[in-house]
This record gives structure tokens, sequence and C-alpha cells, in this order.
């Protein structure tokens, strides 16, 4: 079994999401999570970066499981415009990366979707929620 986090226009609220149905149908929903990290605004969509050391902010999201080797994870890369052979140009880069559960704080390691471009003029997000409006 493998994890993913979401924490942005592929959660499940987001019901219009073009890959809404692809997710319900290849992955089972874990629970409520947060991983460590900053959260920006980009457009209609988040942007998660790794936290300086010296920080603790966190990033709210859903933690979901699917079957490992499921190819379906190559459907998100291309959504979340991630190609593995070219990271440089990538707008997200999927790394693994320490998640836990809201209701009782177990970790899970999971893919998660790091953006790989400047935040420098991006609206931080110190709730660190997305919410599309």
């Amino acid at each position: 079994m493998e994890y993913l986090f979401v924490y942005g226009t592929l959660m499940r609220k987001y019901i219009n999401n073009p890959l809404s149905l692809l997710l319900e149908k290849n992955t089972k929903f874990v629970g409520e999570a947060f991983t460590y990290g900053k959260l920006f605004l980009v457009d209609y969509y988040p942007a998660l970066i790794h936290n300086p050391v010296s920080e603790n902010h966190k990033v709210f999201g859903e933690i979901v499981s699917f079957k490992s080797g499921s190819v379906f994870l190559n459907d998100i890369d291309e959504y979340e415009d991630f190609n593995p052979n070219n990271m440089s140009n990538s707008l997200y880069i999927r790394d693994l990366k320490n998640c836990f559960l809201l209701d009782n704080n177990k970790s899970f390691n999971c893919h998660t979707y790091i953006y790989n471009k400047k935040v420098d003029n991006l609206k931080f997000l110190n709730n660190g929620r997305f919410i599309l409006s």
C-alpha cells in the first residue's frame, strides 16, 4: 500500500476536479491530515514548500491510500505538471514526506507534490489551509 497527501484541488470536497473520478476509483480515504511546510496561493491552486528548519508551519489536507505499483500516479503527475525526466522544468516535484492524521497523529510516508518555482510574489496562507473561492 502507498499513500498520497493532497492539500489543494485534489481534496474530496472539490468534486468538479477533472481527476475526482480517478481518485475515487483508485484510492481509499485514510483521513484528514497535516504535514510540515508552508502553503502559498498560486492562482486557483496552492503551492506547498518545505519549511526552513527553524519553522514549524503546517499544511492541512487529506491522506489517501492506493495499491503499490498503481499507474494512476502517472495521471496525477501529469495534472501536477511533474515530469520525472525533466524535473527542473516541472511545476511540482513529487517527493515522499511524513504526514500525520489529525485525529491520532499517526504518521504516513506520503507522495506529496512540492512546488518547484519561486514563491516570492505569492500570497502566504498562514493558516495552512487551501480554500477554493
